[in-house]
Formats: structure tokens, C-alpha cells, sequence
């Protein structure tokens, strides 16, 4: 990798990561867990900058937030694992990376075939986001919290009620894929 490349790299992720943050300003606060724009900004990480910089730029959302910056939806600093929807933070990387490298074999030949897998691809990241999450609430609240409730609810809370904006998310970066990946940048 040349060392314009690498610098582009390190310059794109540094921006997801901001734009991840700038995600989190925007929220829409239901029962457990805020809607908020961070998983677009996420799985859009993956698409531009592929498997390896995604996760990279996720990670260092991640490191900021916990090192005390405010860059979390409801916040920042090391106590925020103690947070009900930490969980969701810790599948951003994994998300990144997960779309980035499936997006990586993609061809753009069959045009229908490529439009399934693309939002089969970003509809994946959305899962793992959602199933880190929903996991983590449970033991958080179970746990930490001491205010269990039923894994149904949770499920329903922070799973499913979100599932149509995740839909329309999904639409929309499958269509970004469609258009960055005829570019390949990564």
C-alpha cells in the first residue's frame, strides 16, 4: 500500500468516526434504546473504506468515547460500559468490518443478483449491531441494573420496533454500495 493510500485510509477513518459521532447527536429517544443515525454512518464505514480501516474507524469512535470524550449518544468516559446499550457500541466495529469485507467480494455484474446481496450484506451489519445490543441490554439490565424484564420485551424494545428505519437504512446504503463499490476504493 503506498503511503498516499494509507494516508487517504487514515484520514477516511478518522472522518467515519466523527460522522459516527455526529450520528449519535441525532436521536430520537424511545423506551430503552435511543434511535439515533450511528448505524447508517457505521455500515457506510465498511462500504467506502472496507473491512479493515471500517473496523479501524469504529475503533477509535469506540477508544474516544470511553476515554472520556462525549461522543456517545447519552454521553462518554469508562463508566458508559455500565450503560444499557453499551452493547450496541460494541458491534459498530464488528459491523464495519463484517459489511467492509463482505462488500469486498461483490461484483457488479448481475445487476438484481448484486442489489439482493448488497442489502443482504447491510441488512447482516444491522443484525449484529442489534443482536450485540439486545444481548448486552439483557445482561445489563438483569445484572447491573437489577431490573430485569422479560427477554420477549427486550427483544421487541431493542430489536424489533426498529426493524422499518432499519429497512429504509438499509435501502439506502445498499443503493450508496451500488454506486462506491463500481469504484472499489479499497
Amino acid at each position: 500500500m503506498t503511503d498516499f493510500k494509507r494516508t487517504r485510509f487514515i484520514i477516511l477513518s478518522a472522518i467515519f468516526a466523527s460522522l459516527t459521532m455526529i450520528g449519535g447527536l441525532f436521536k430520537i429517544h424511545l423506551f430503552l434504546v435511543p434511535f439515533t443515525l450511528q448505524t447508517f454512518f457505521v455500515l457506510l464505514a465498511g462500504i467506502v473504506v472496507g473491512p479493515y480501516w471500517g473496523f479501524i474507524s469504529q475503533m477509535i469512535y469506540l477508544l474516544v468515547g470511553l476515554i472520556g470524550f462525549p461522543v456517545f449518544a447519552t454521553g462518554g468516559g469508562i463508566m458508559y460500559v455500565l450503560q444499557p446499550t453499551f452493547g450496541y457500541i460494541l458491534g459498530f466495529p464488528i459491523a464495519a468490518f463484517v459489511v467492509g469485507f463482505l462488500l469486498s467480494r461483490v461484483e457488479i455484474t448481475n445487476r438484481r443478483k448484486c442489489w439482493m446481496r448488497l442489502f443482504l450484506y447491510n441488512f447482516a451489519g444491522v443484525l449484529i449491531i442489534s443482536i450485540s445490543g439486545v444481548i448486552y441490554l439483557y445482561f445489563n439490565l438483569k445484572y447491573v441494573a437489577h431490573q430485569p424484564l422479560p427477554f420477549l420485551q427486550i427483544i421487541w424494545h431493542g430489536l424489533l420496533i426498529f426493524l422499518p428505519v432499519d429497512f429504509v437504512k438499509v435501502f439506502l446504503l445498499s443503493f450508496l454500495a451500488h454506486r462506491i463499490l463500481k469504484y472499489k476504493f479499497f
